[in-house]
């Protein structure tokens, strides 16, 4: 099995890539950038491709045979979200994001493949200076979303809502509309992919640092973010603790989702809109998918209707894991990436449980395919065989 994971001689990255291998960490640090940092309608995604596929044809990465799986299974993927689009019955057909989303998968291996070969473990002080860097740009972006986005609220009622009165209007919901991520509960995702690269290489990073990204991460007022923020800083903070904490929260999901159900089932679908609209329109969703996929055909239930296109099938994005899975990639799609996801992750424990994990938690709420900041992450942390760095407060109460 060993044999999957060894390099393979690669003679354009032998000959181009080892002379320009002190390219790489700057290539790496504007590869994370570049994902992070979205402007309007996220050309900087754009970009990020365009650049990566120049740092491909250069030959900097060196390929290996862990990769070259990496690489097939990306290729599945993009099957199978050509053939979902291509039978799909929606009208209005989104082709851009099915397009896209198995090039944001080739990011990550190629992220995956910089953070090797600069052994990215030994990295820490300039991944420390990725990271507040980052912090800045998120500081930007809570402070113009608290001054910016009443007004922005105030125009969505008016065109969304005229003439309805929304008596249980929630007061942190005026605080929601973000210029750079479009809604907060984007930006909590962000954050959370943030604060995995930031505890994995805690020992660089000051605890005001660390204090600070969580205080962005609670105020993007996104409930799933912040219950998602914590399970991660829990399994950080009781890291020797993190499988049982693990077990306890697969045993604590099925105890949630089900009260929940129960209570939108015994209140009512529109007591509960009434009382959290956000919280209703994810069961309503679920109810929708239950109903296309039982009216569904085998290519449906195998291959989705491609990502981005639930919008367009159902009135409303899909939001939650269980509907991107179910009905825009279909098994075959969920069984491929989630072999992505854990070939990439497999030997990395900060990957595995900073990063996916907090991510599939909040993915019962939201999740997106077009996450460029969780892939690139995903690679870099993959790259990393070693435990999650303790603080400089931990190390010497180790002492």
């Amino acid at each position: 099995m060993n044999l999957l994971f060894k390099p393979i001689p690669n003679p354009v990255a032998g000959t181009i890539g080892f002379a320009s291998k002190p390219l790489i960490w700057p290539a790496l640090s504007i590869m994370l950038a570049l994902s992070f940092v979205p402007v309007g309608l996220r050309p900087t995604q754009s970009v990020l491709l365009l650049f990566s596929f120049a740092l491909l044809l250069l030959g900097l990465p060196q390929l290996s045979w862990r990769t070259g799986l990496l690489l097939l299974l990306i290729a599945g993927i993009a099957a199978a979200q050509a053939i979902g689009v291509a039978h799909s019955t929606v009208e209005e057909k989104n082709f851009i994001r099915p397009a896209a989303f198995p090039f944001f998968l080739l990011v990550g291996v190629l992220a995956h493949m910089f953070a090797r070969c600069i052994r990215i473990e030994q990295q820490g002080k300039y991944m420390a200076k990725v990271a507040t860097w980052l912090l800045g740009f998120f500081s930007i972006e809570c402070l113009t979303r608290f001054v910016l986005s009443p007004y922005l609220w105030a125009r969505h009622v008016e065109n969304e809502f005229a003439g309805m009165p929304l008596e249980v209007d929630r007061a942190f919901y005026h605080y929601k509309f973000s210029i750079f991520y479009v809604d907060s509960n984007n930006v909590g995702l962000a954050l959370l992919c943030l604060l995995a690269l930031m505890l994995a290489f805690r020992r660089h990073l000051s605890g005001r640092q660390v204090a600070l990204g969580y205080l962005l991460l609670l105020l993007t007022f996104s409930r799933a973010s912040i219950i998602a923020g914590l399970c991660q800083y829990l399994i950080y903070k009781f890291w020797h603790a993190r499988r049982w904490i693990l077990l306890l929260i697969i045993a604590a999901a099925p105890i949630v989702v089900y009260g929940l159900l129960a209570s939108y089932i015994s209140a009512g679908s529109e007591q509960l809109r009434q009382f959290d609209g956000s919280l209703a329109s994810k069961f309503l969703i679920l109810q929708k998918m239950g109903e296309v996929y039982a009216g569904g055909d085998l290519r449906l239930w195998l291959f989705g209707i491609g990502a981005g296109n639930t919008e367009q099938l159902i009135t409303i994005a899909a939001h939650s894991i269980i509907v991107t899975y179910a009905l825009e990639f279909g098994i075959v799609g969920s069984i491929l990436v989630t072999c992505y996801v854990w070939v990439l992750s497999r030997k990395s424990q900060s990957a595995k449980y900073l990063l996916v994990l907090p991510m599939v938690v909040n993915g019962f709420a939201l999740i997106l395919a077009s996450m460029p900041y969780f892939f690139v992450t995903l690679g870099v942390l993959s790259a990393l065989t070693t435990p999650a760095a303790p603080s400089a407060e931990q190390l010497e109460m180790r002492k």
